[in-house]
């Protein structure tokens, strides 16, 4: 099992459409738990007993998580995460939110009120 944690900003998406076309049917796109979204602890619990269920005929799961939702596969899983120059990452996340704002994050949101700058 490849468990690919997709960090926002870090060429996940690219790589996504990799893993789509290898492992196709067989790949779970896990981009409903929003981490970096407030409350995201309170409902971390409930993510990983549903993970726990959908992990029938899958190969691969990719996207936004923190990773131990996945931990209690031990050694049955192999992990790939993609990094980027955190002032990159930063610069391009705050490009980002300015073109596509996502409203629900309150950083976003006191970016945006406040006109922040990098």
């Amino acid at each position: 099992m490849l468990i690919s944690v997709h960090i926002p900003k870090a060429a996940g998406t690219s790589f996504g459409r990799q893993l789509e076309r290898h492992f196709g049917p067989r790949l779970l796109l896990d981009y409903a738990d929003r981490p970096l979204a407030p409350g995201h602890r309170l409902r971390r619990l409930a993510g990983a007993l549903r993970a726990r269920a959908q992990l029938t005929d899958v190969d691969c799961v990719h996207g936004h998580f923190c990773a131990d939702k996945y931990a209690w596969l031990g050694a049955r899983a192999r992990w790939i995460v993609w990094l980027r120059d955190p002032l990159q990452r930063l610069a391009s996340h705050y490009h980002y939110w300015q073109r596509v704002p996502d409203l629900r994050n309150p950083d976003c949101r006191a970016l945006l009120q406040r006109r922040l700058s990098l």
